[in-house]
Formats: structure tokens, C-alpha cells, sequence
């Protein structure tokens, strides 16, 4: 919980390392932690008396999980991470110039950061820093020196990383583009920092005596920062869909616009347009129906559905267009036909 800028009370923050891992692809990770899990079953039978206890068909969830993390830590799980976290302790004290009693097992390991890390001009060593307009606080392990510029360094002690080093850039870009230093409930102000890379210091807890330096991509870890903040905004989203019911199934009712068009007036079209052709003109006055005069408001249905067999036919054998649709079949009668 952080004061925010205005004052007042506290607020909380989200951790770095929190937001680094929105996008992670945690497959891996998760078979893992299941063998993990099926392993300390294996190995503690107490839990697996405990498991079979419970009802398979309402278990208690709460107590199911701690057994399920009591598995784990049984099977060793956590034994690489509490030496990591030791490992760093260790580094931080003798950067800060503490008297410190390194344990045999960590004496390669501390021979190998010092020796690697000579020279280092630490600025600042496990700062809080955060930022404040995207709620997010973190500590990298050091500000320290880069090729004549203010850098982030971080400690990872993982065997491995090279499935690491996508959170690592995000993790990475959050602590660069901090606004401040957060100490004693005071806002700081971060040394102009270097926003091209970040260094991380692989000192693996699991090999004793090796150390390596990676530059990590600052650019492209800015660029997965904002997309996991995008991520976990959509994850919170809501009201995306509401209940309905089958009225949608139903064809509305149209409405004609405006009166529709005369039928006499679309035989004339046709009739117009037949006309354009001798022969077409000479075979509509040869076959007109007999007693019919030329369409008008008056003429009906019956003489119209005669004239319209006429034009059919001529239009037919010339080749000519059919022309628009009698306005007296609706859209509905035509799909029935």
C-alpha cells in the first residue's frame, strides 16, 4: 500500500513482477507444478490419507489447496527458490558494505558475483521504485553504472532462463520507466536513466562459480508492458453480453417507404423499351391481346397479367432484359413461387 501523489490514504499497488507475467505461456510451468504435486503425494502419505478423506463431490477447496502446496514443498519445489532468495540477501548485504557470514555452499557463488562485478558503481541498491499513472510498484536488485550510464541490473538465480526473458523485458521496462523512488512514504527522484537496455546478472543458485551478463531490450519489453496492462484491463471487463430472447428469430414487418409503383407504369418501361427494336416492335403490335387498349390507371389485373404473358414471350425471344419486377408481387410471394 503506497500513498498516492495527492495524498490522503494509502492505495494499492500492483507488484512488477505481477504484471511481467500476463502474457507468459504458463503450460510448462503448470505440468510442472502437477508432477511436482503428484510427486510430494507420492512421497507424504499423510496428505494423500488427507485427500482421500475428503468428498469427492464437495471437497474443501481451501484445505485441498494447501495440501496441494504442502505436496509440492515436499517434493522439493521450493528448495532452488529459498536458496535464491538467500543468494540474493547474501549479494545485497556485501553491496551495501555489511559484515555478512557467507555459508560454505554460497562461497563459490559469492566469488564468482564479486569477481565478475568489479569495478560496479552501485547508485542504488533494492529501491522501490513505481509509477504512478499505471499503479505499479517493484524493486530491482541495483542502479548501477552501464557504459557511462544510470541502468537497471537485476539477480536472477533460476537454472534456467531462456524461458524467462519475455517477462524478464516487461519486468525490466516497468522498473525503467518508473517515475520515482518510493521511500519513507517520500516520492525520489530516479537518475536519468539509461532506456535502451537493462543488464541482468545470471548467477545460477544450482551451479556454484558461474555468472554471466545479459543486456535485455528495453524497447521491445515497453512495447509487452503496455499489452499486458491491456490484458488485464480486458480481463476485469464486463457487461459483454446480455440475455435475450427469441424475438430476434422473427422477421420484422417492413414498411413501405412511399406508395409503391403503378403496374401500368412498369409495363410502359417495358413496352418503351421493346421498342427500341423494329423487329421487337413489329412482334408487340402483331401479338398484342386483342381489345386491350395502351396501359393506363385503368386497365385491370386480368388485362395486365395478359399484356405481361406478351411482353414475356418477346422479351424472350429477342434476348432482351425481362426488366424490373411486377410491383404487385411482394418479396415474400416471389420466394414462394
Amino acid at each position: 500500500m503506497l500513498i498516492p501523489p495527492s495524498g490522503g490514504k494509502p492505495v494499492a499497488y500492483t507488484r512488477a513482477t505481477t504484471v511481467a507475467g500476463t502474457l507468459d505461456d504458463r503450460y510448462s510451468l503448470e505440468k510442472w507444478i502437477q508432477r511436482q504435486t503428484a510427486l510430494g503425494l507420492a512421497i507424504k502419505p499423510d496428505l494423500m490419507a488427507l485427500v482421500a478423506s475428503m468428498d469427492p463431490e464437495d471437497p474443501d477447496k481451501k484445505q485441498l489447496n494447501k495440501i496441494c502446496e504442502q505436496a509440492t514443498e515436499a517434493a522439493g519445489s521450493l528448495r532452488a527458490a529459498n536458496l535464491g532468495v538467500a543468494l540474493h540477501s547474501f549479494t545485497e548485504s556485501l553491496d551495501l558494505g555489511r559484515e555478512v557470514s557467507i555459508p560454505d555452499e554460497f562461497a563459490k557463488h559469492i566469488e564468482a558475483y564479486l569477481e565478475g562485478l568489479k569495478g560496479a558503481e552501485w547508485l542504488e541498491v533494492e529501491p522501490l521504485v513505481i509509477k504512478d499513472d499505471l499503479k505499479i510498484a517493484g524493486s530491482p536488485d541495483r542502479i548501477g553504472m552501464w557504459k557511462g550510464k544510470p541502468t537497471i541490473f537485476d539477480l536472477k538465480t533460476g537454472r534456467e532462463l531462456s524461458y524467462s526473458w519475455k517477462s524478464i523485458s516487461v519486468q525490466m521496462a516497468i522498473y525503467d520507466s518508473a517515475d520515482w523512488i518510493y521511500s519513507g512514504g517520500e516520492r525520489l527522484p530516479l537518475p536519468d536513466m539509461n532506456h535502451d537496455v537493462a543488464v541482468i546478472i545470471h548467477l545460477p543458485v544450482e551451479r556454484p562459480g558461474e555468472f554471466t551478463l545479459w543486456e535485455v531490450d528495453l524497447e521491445a519489453g515497453r512495447e509487452a508492458m503496455h499489452a499486458s496492462m491491456a490484458a488485464r484491463s480486458w480481463r476485469s471487463r464486463k457487461g459483454l453480453a446480455v440475455q435475450t430472447d427469441s424475438e430476434g428469430l422473427r422477421r420484422p414487418q417492413t414498411v413501405p417507404s412511399g406508395p409503391l409503383r403503378p403496374p401500368w407504369e412498369w409495363l410502359m418501361e417495358r413496352i418503351s423499351f421493346l421498342g427500341t427494336s423494329q423487329d421487337s416492335k413489329e412482334s408487340l403490335l402483331a401479338l398484342w391481346p386483342a381489345g386491350i387498349a395502351k396501359p393506363s390507371e385503368s386497365t385491370t389485373d386480368e388485362e395486365i397479367d395478359k399484356i405481361v404473358s406478351v411482353l414475356d414471350g418477346i422479351e424472350a425471344q429477342y434476348g432482351m432484359p425481362f426488366g424490373t419486377s411486377d410491383p404487385r408481387i411482394t418479396p415474400q410471394q416471389t420466394r414462394r413461387r
